[in-house]
Order: structure tokens, then C-alpha cells, then sequence
């Protein structure tokens, strides 16, 4: 993968997720020793209470990896199909 191409990937997740309103998180993760160990990438959809989790954090993980790249593109497939219920779910509501 180009250097270019992390950035892309990055922004097209990002903007799959503007168009359902889904918020991203990124997340390094870090081993004992303080050195990056991979991604992790969350969604944060506010006022849906399917997706709250028993801490009342109102998202959830949506994929990790051991770089972001791998971590991006393992979180897009899901990202789709939890755009698709929620906005079942807003139609459903409205």
C-alpha cells in the first residue's frame, strides 16, 4: 500500500460514517513498553439506545488491528450495515 493509500481509506470511512451521522473514534493502542501495538476504531451514535453499552458509553468497537490500514478497512463492512439499521431505525422512529 502507497503512503497515499492509509489516507484515503481513512477519509472514505470517514465520510461513510458522515452520511449515516455515526461518529469515529481511533484509538492507538500501546503494549507495556509504551510502543504503538495496533488500532482500534469505535463508532459513537448518540440518542440510540441499541447501541449503549452497560457503562453508558452510547458506541462500541467496530474492528482491530495491528495497524490502521488493516483496521480501517475490517471496520467499513461493519460500519455499512450498523448505517443501514440506524437509519431503519430513524425512519422506524419518525
Amino acid at each position: 500500500m502507497s503512503d497515499e493509500a492509509p489516507g484515503r481509506e481513512v477519509y472514505a470511512l470517514l465520510e461513510e460514517a458522515k452520511a449515516y451521522g455515526i461518529g469515529i473514534l481511533f484509538e492507538a493502542d500501546w503494549d507495556d513498553e509504551g510502543r504503538e501495538n495496533g488500532w482500534t476504531i469505535s463508532y459513537v451514535i448518540h440518542g440510540w439506545p441499541a447501541v449503549s453499552r452497560q457503562d453508558g458509553f452510547p458506541g462500541d468497537t467496530l474492528a482491530s488491528a495491528y495497524d490502521l490500514e488493516t483496521a480501517v478497512a475490517a471496520a467499513l463492512k461493519p460500519l455499512k450495515e450498523l448505517g443501514e439499521s440506524y437509519d431503519l431505525y430513524l425512519s422506524r422512529k419518525s
